[in-house]
């Protein structure tokens, strides 16, 4: 059974979706920040890769409102806001680990590898 992945990006989502799907995972796709929460509800994804820059609710509010009833999926920040102040914010939100954009995706395919085998410590 492969994992499953919600990648919430309201720009280029199939640039993710390709990449993930090409090494055997399955991808949901999310636009906005409330259909995410909505998605991870109803899906219940292994993982999620959110972009922070969102319509709707904004990546942070997502995170948080994900977190209010899923403590244990990792969350992988993605965005192009380098600034210490936004890393900051989404760690402090629930996220796992936070990338900046452009994604460098061997980086991001093995953290999530770790993730979706249970090695990544999320607490």
């Amino acid at each position: 059974m492969s994992a499953l992945v919600l990648v919430v990006e309201d720009e280029h989502p199939q640039l993710f979706k390709q990449a993930l799907e090409h090494i055997g995972y399955k991808v949901v796709i999310a636009k906005r920040g409330d259909v995410a929460v909505q998605m991870a509800r109803i899906y219940e994804p292994d993982a999620i890769i959110m972009d922070l820059r969102l319509p709707g609710l904004n990546g942070i509010e997502a995170i948080r409102a994900i977190r209010e009833f899923d403590v244990r999926v990792p969350i992988f920040a993605v965005t192009a806001y380098t600034d210490s102040h936004t890393r900051e914010a989404a760690i402090n939100a629930g996220a796992n680990l936070y990338q900046a954009k452009p994604v460098d995706f061997t980086i991001l395919l093995a953290q999530l590898e770790r993730a979706t085998r249970q090695e990544l410590c999320i607490e």
